[in-house]
């Protein structure tokens, strides 16, 4: 089995071999399945409870049809949906499971359950399964459940797969849960959502001017997934319309016929503003009154394997209240897709039958956070003052990032001893889009008086001729890496550095001199419950699968960090933020060294009896001692308060093997820490950790 990972040594993504093949019912995939989605759609009490409701109606109506029920559920995983058609009184269920280990775990917790001689275990997709004498099933099925649902509805691919399933492995007339889903949808504007879209570079400080191409981009293919429940309204998101159904899809034997289609409702403003884009959810047909919805202004239950979407539009534009817009919903089996005009026929977003795709290449080269970080004022006006400041003598200067402003910024600071500037870029295809902002604001290469050279060579085929044969006085960076998945990823700018050292003159600057990676010791409000065991559901025991990941879950020497964007999840600190591992990313990397740091530090526990479910690690860059740009909290964490994370970083989560409960206080009480090892192999490039609550 391959598996990606960043190599920090080289800032690219790299595929490596694990002992195990995929295809192997005895792989251990313990680690993946704890990553996975599962644990989060067992605890969906809302799903689970909807989903039975529909077993149990659709199971009554086919034997008050004089019928026997034989139920067909496809993507079974645990074996939780099975099991409920059979407690319902379904007399056969065949259950359709690709994934090996999976499979292994649902025959072992049917078995527990007692329900073996009524459900066989199908170990192919159900595209694959087959139907008849001697075959995987005896006969149709009258009966199907599924739940193959994404974000966007049918990304997973529902629609040819209950189509498959009404060809091949379903009775005519077969009743299917769900029956029908509605995608609902709502206009809104967002400054916020808005910069992750589009670069602005025509505010100061960089005041450049944008290729067309850029600007008249349709933007993303795919739809932006997020938690719409957690912008603030308005600040953040404003709506200027009230949600309304666009479009319904059928997943009876309609769906055989009627693969991809397009709708059209019309939506009046409901406030005048700019609008940014339109936002979607659905809702699932579970029973005749029964719904299963991802509205994120009405939902019952918190989830993170269903969220909301937004598609961006080329261009902000400004409605009026009163107004009616035309919007057309387009979808095919994977995709759905939006088109909105005015009612006088101008189109203010994709209208055609065919789905956008990026047409300039920076939406597919630079991600949301690398857009995001671009916008960002702030942070780039700290750079500013601090290049100012630290290289204001240099004559060759080197930026080590991927799609950074800073060349453009520090060619613009009016240093009059800045000569030369030289981007390094790893990725061709940033490097690609370098050129084209060069292009468009320099001339001959020359911006400002300042020459700019763009490289995407390896590091270890430099030369001084790279440089005009002259030594570097400064290497900046941001550092981002879009290859990095993690925080300490971003520590290539360290290899880089190394790499550069035969190039740089005696008294060269780099900026930023220290990368540190810090912590804080976190209660979260949900996110928490995709680790948390599942035990019980519905009445239904599926310790199996929690035997199969607790040792994933609890031993700390195999949890693994995962990276999540903390602003879509509230936590609250339990502990001040400290420092982890300071890097002094001046010097070069110690040669086959093994840095450790290793420690603790007490939890300062809220008001209130509250858990300590992981670290959050995140990594900033030291401008200067009073400078610091930062891939962590916005603001210092404060006790009982809610943190402010970046909104352009993912953060990295260390969930703790074991949560520990405050008490409260106490004079005789003693206070809880976080003992923590930090193991730092530089040969590697790869950090190990771990975090222990004491």
């Amino acid at each position: 089995m391959f598996v990606s990972r960043c190599n920090p040594t080289t800032g690219k993504a790299e595929w490596i071999v694990q002992d195990k093949d995929i295809d192997e019912e005895d792989c251990d995939l313990s680690p993946e399945l704890a990553r996975s989605q599962y644990g989060d759609m067992l605890h969906d009490r809302e799903r689970n409870q909807k989903y039975d409701v529909g077993l149990q109606y659709a199971v009554q109506s086919v034997r008050a049809s004089g019928r026997v029920p034989y139920v067909l559920d496809i993507g079974a995983g645990t074996g939780l949906l099975s099991m409920m058609a059979a407690r319902a009184g379904a007399a056969k269920v065949s259950a359709c499971e690709v994934m090996k280990p999976m499979v292994k775990i649902s025959r072992e917790v049917i078995k527990e359950n007692g329900y073996e001689e009524i459900i066989s275990v199908v170990g192919k997709r159900s595209t694959e399964t087959t139907a008849g004498e001697g075959k995987d099933m005896p006969i149709r099925a009258n009966i199907m459940v599924s739940e193959v649902f994404d974000t966007e509805l049918i990304g997973e691919g529902a629609i040819a797969t209950f189509a498959h399933a009404h060809r091949h492995l379903l009775e005519p007339g077969s009743i299917v849960i769900p029956s029908a889903a509605t995608i609902t949808v709502q206009l809104f504007e967002s400054e916020f959502l808005w910069s992750s879209h589009k670069l602005d570079c025509t505010k100061p400080p960089l005041e450049l001017k944008v290729p067309p191409s850029w600007t008249e981009c349709t933007g993303a293919t795919s739809l932006w997934d997020l938690h719409m429940e957690q912008l603030s309204v308005p600040s953040q998101y404003r709506p200027l319309s009230t949600p309304v159904d666009v479009e319904r899809i059928p997943f009876t034997e309609e769906c055989v016929t009627h693969p991809s289609s397009s709708s059209s409702v019309d939506i009046h403003v409901l406030e005048s503003g700019i609008c940014h884009g339109i936002a979607m959810w659905w809702t699932l047909q579970m029973a005749p009154e029964v719904t299963l919805s991802t509205d994120p202004w009405n939902y019952i239950q918190w989830r993170d394997h269903w969220l909301q979407a937004v598609q961006l539009f080329p261009v902000p534009v400004g409605v009026v209240k009163g107004e009616v817009l035309s919007v057309r919903c387009h979808h095919d089996d994977y995709n759905v897709w939006f088109g909105v005009s005015k009612m006088d026929g101008r189109s203010l977003a994709p209208s055609a039958v065919d789905r956008p795709v990026c047409t300039c290449g920076v939406h597919t080269s630079w991600s949301r956070s690398r857009i995001s970080l671009s916008n960002d004022q702030s942070k780039l006006t700290l750079y500013l003052e601090a290049m100012r400041e630290v290289v204001s003598k240099a004559t060759t200067v080197v930026c080590v990032s991927e799609g950074s402003m800073l060349p453009w910024l520090l060619a613009r600071a009016g240093l009059p001893s800045l000569r030369k500037i030289v981007v390094m870029e790893t990725s061709s295809h940033s490097a690609r889009l370098m050129k084209e902002l060069l292009k468009e604001n320099g001339v001959g290469g020359v911006i400002e008086g300042v020459a700019i050279t763009i490289l995407d060579k390896p590091m270890e085929s430099l030369s001084s001729y790279d440089f005009g044969g002259c030594k570097v006085d400064a290497v900046i960076a941001e550092p981002f890496f879009l290859a990095s998945l993690l925080p300490w990823h971003d520590l290539y700018m360290w290899y880089a550095v190394t790499a550069l050292w035969p190039h740089l003159s005696p008294h060269c600057t780099v900026l930023p001199g220290r990368l540190n990676i810090r912590g804080v010791a976190v209660s979260f409000q949900d996110l928490h419950m995709i680790k948390a065991p599942v035990g019980v559901v519905e009445g239904l025991d599926i310790s199996a699968f929690d035997r199969r990941v607790g040792k994933v879950i609890t031993s700390p020497e195999l949890v693994e960090p995962e990276p999540h964007p903390l602003w879509e999840y509230p936590c609250q600190p339990l502990s001040d933020a400290v420092n982890l591992m300071l890097c002094n990313v001046s010097q070069p990397v110690p040669e086959n060294t093994q840095l450790r740091s290793e420690g603790s530090w007490p939890l300062c526990w809220a008001n209130g009896h509250a858990s300590c479910h992981a670290v959050v690690l995140w990594m900033d860059a030291v401008l200067s001692e009073g400078s610091i740009v930062s891939g962590g909290p916005s603001e210092p964490p404060q006790q009982g308060c809610t943190v402010k994370w970046s909104t352009s970083h993912k953060q990295a989560v260390y969930f703790l093997p074991s949560s520990k409960e405050a008490d409260g206080g106490g004079a005789s009480s003693t206070v809880p820490s976080v003992h923590y090892r930090l193991h730092f192999d530089t040969a590697k490039g790869e950090l190990v950790m771990e975090f222990v609550l004491q």
